[in-house]
């Protein structure tokens, strides 16, 4: 199946957007001409690799580690809304993947210090309010294998999701004394990496308001939903090629394993530093008393990342994971959730 091809059976299902489909095809197209030509005329080849998540799930920690030690995740493109209105994480999608064509075209564009090869990457991060029909999965391994990109999974409690996402929405503790993300960079590129986290996030030290959320069970539930089956494509990528799942829970200590996975060279000492105080930290566990309904919704969202979290250990496949988690969410109409922001 010809990428065009493959593109336009993963959007047969988004009638209306005849215009938005072909205009984005087109940016895709271009880009991944791009970016599979820049990498053919490499002399040498680093290692590529995509981060794979819900939102909230810790990809900037993740990211900005990675690119404080010995690896580079681009922090200029990150997975934006086309759709009017949240129809399917497919319009996502089809941006998503592009700016990861970009991406790669930009790091390896980025000049370093002479003879410094580091793996790079980028985030493919789903917002809570839309979800990954399983038509994605081709998409996102046609974009893994142009470019050989090896995926780390990054998985998160569901309840803690919720909490995140609803409540809090984005935001991050910055600290801007941390160690760094200038290891083998221009101070230029440095400089740039660190004033775009800083227009993002939080400034260390400051937290921002939790709001209470009051919404019908069946809306609560439709978010959990949209998190199961982004999680279920995403297994479905990981495990179908070279990918790792990563668990929030133990974040801190699967930093070594990630750089290993890649195949990363770098300084332990350093490492540890970073480690010690990261550009991102976590912020205050949320209370359950903001969501509406946590004697509900809590052990359901607890049960199905179990299940999740004991699949994953098991080598057990996507879908036995997805259907053990719907049969836990019990009987659901499929309805569209609004933006929580």
């Amino acid at each position: 199946m010809s990428i065009k091809e493959l593109v336009q059976s993963t959007f047969s299902d988004l009638t209306g957007y005849a215009l938005i489909r072909r205009h984005h095809f087109a940016a895709l197209l271009k880009e991944s001409k791009r970016a599979t030509a820049r990498l053919e005329a490499m002399t040498v080849r680093p290692e590529l690799f995509l981060l794979l998540s819900n939102a909230r799930s810790g990809s900037t920690y993740v990211a900005t580690t990675l690119s404080s030690v010995g690896a580079r995740c681009n922090f200029e493109y990150s997975l934006k809304s086309y759709s009017p209105v949240p129809v399917n994480g497919n319009l996502h999608l089809l941006s998503g993947i592009t700016d990861i064509y970009i991406s790669i075209y930009v790091l390896t564009t980025t000049e370093l210090e002479p003879g410094v090869i580091l793996p790079f990457g980028a985030k493919l991060t789903l917002p809570i309010y839309d979800y990954l029909p399983e038509t994605s999965v081709r998409l996102i391994e046609y974009a893994c294998h142009s470019v050989s990109l090896k995926r780390i999974h990054l998985v998160r409690d569901y309840w803690d999701l919720l909490k995140s996402n609803l409540s809090r929405g984005v935001a991050h503790d910055y600290d801007s004394k941390a160690p760094g993300i200038d290891l083998a960079r221009t101070a230029k590129e440095a400089a740039t990496l660190r004033e775009r986290i800083k227009d993002d996030y939080l400034d260390h030290g400051r937290e921002k308001p939790m709001a209470q959320v009051d919404l019908p069970i069946e809306i609560i539930k439709g978010y959990l939903v949209n998190l199961l089956r982004n999680d279920y494509v995403f297994r479905k990528v990981t495990e179908s090629g070279q990918g790792v799942t990563i668990a929030y829970s133990d974040i801190k200590n699967e930093i070594p394993r990630v750089l290993d996975f890649l195949g990363a060279n770098y300084d332990r000492q350093r490492l540890r530093d970073v480690l010690e105080v990261p550009m991102v930290r976590k912020l205050p566990d949320i209370p359950d008393s903001k969501i509406a309904h946590p004697d509900v919704i809590k052990p359901i969202a607890t049960k199905c990342y179990e299940i999740m979290r004991d699949g994953v250990f098991n080598n057990e496949s996507a879908e036995l994971i997805f259907s053990r988690q719907m049969a836990v969410v019990g009987e659901y109409s499929p309805q569209i959730v609004p933006d929580p922001t």
